[in-house]
């Protein structure tokens, strides 16, 4: 049984008659009467009801009906299936990422989806979590990777890839870098340069009971690249993730942990009410798959 035939039988279907089912598949009426009493034929069975003005299905005719738009339904899944495959996915994605692990993670990661789809461009912006949100929300980025905490009332998260223990960093001539790790009293009354981002500030000060106004705070920073110069030049610290360092080591500079372990989770972000771009949705699909 050919498809073409099918697609007659639902014409007559939707129409109610053969005549305006004829006009609308642009085929004569006696062609299409006879295409459906041979088709009625090969059924061994009774699919209409003819009246003079009007065609009705009868009780096998129903069934076959159901049963005919699925399978329509399922070849033409199949073809754009078929021809989306066939189509090689191009254009530009572009990511946010914070200066963490999470940059060494990805680059490790993309390396097979890169190999998938060898046309499609990764574009990186890197900055604070404020700095990346701030682009998700002028449409600049498609997603971005971030860590906690994060507000995602207005975003789709998941978590997703290596966590980070939180510590301080300072010079290996300061007088902490002896220890293994610090307290809250070790911050005390010393120069430090905090992160600009209060939501992690305030959230990271709260988990170790620090009083702010115990600090002596110099500065703040969006980014550890802006940070180091202070903590060399001032012998001051900071307060930041393991992974801060480890993506840019420096010989004059060591993290040292808290004594309260403290770890964030990366989180992947991407915009409520934004509808994705093919190949961002296939970067998406591939980190998913990846957790």
């Amino acid at each position: 049984m050919e498809t073409r035939v099918l697609k007659y039988f639902l014409t007559v279907v939707q129409t109610g008659n053969i005549s305006r089912a004829a006009e609308k598949l642009h085929i004569t009426q006696p062609t299409l009467s006879r295409q459906l009493q041979d088709l009625e034929k090969s059924m061994g069975t009774k699919l209409f009801n003819r009246g003079k003005k009007e065609i009705t299905l009868t009780n096998n005719g129903v069934m076959f009906a159901q049963s005919a738009k699925q399978i329509i339904q399922m070849i033409n899944k199949t073809r754009q299936q078929i021809n989306q495959s066939n189509i090689v996915p191009t254009g530009t994605i572009s990511i946010g990422l914070v200066e963490t692990t999470i940059s060494e993670w990805f680059f490790k990661t993309i390396k097979s989806f890169r190999a998938m789809y060898p046309q499609i461009v990764i574009n990186i912006y890197n900055g604070d979590g404020d700095d990346l949100r701030e682009k998700l929300d002028d449409n600049f980025i498609d997603l971005a990777f971030l860590i906690e905490p994060v507000e995602s009332a207005k975003y789709h998260a998941n978590e997703m890839g290596p966590l980070e223990k939180w510590g301080i960093i300072v010079k290996k001539s300061d007088i902490l870098a002896n220890k293994n790790s610090v307290n809250k009293n070790d911050l005390y009354n010393r120069p430090i340069i905090l992160s600009r981002r209060s939501i992690v500030t305030e959230s990271i000060l709260d988990s170790l009971k620090i009083n702010k106004e115990k600090l002596n705070v110099i500065g703040t920073h969006n980014l550890l690249t802006n940070a180091i110069p202070f903590i060399k030049e001032y012998n001051t610290m900071t307060i930041a993730v393991s992974g801060a360092l480890s993506i840019r080591p420096d010989s004059e500079l060591k993290f040292i942990p808290f004594e309260e372990k403290l770890e964030s989770k990366h989180i992947l972000v991407w915009r409520k009410n934004v509808a994705l771009s093919l190949h961002a949705r296939l970067l998406l699909d591939f980190f998913h798959a990846k957790k």
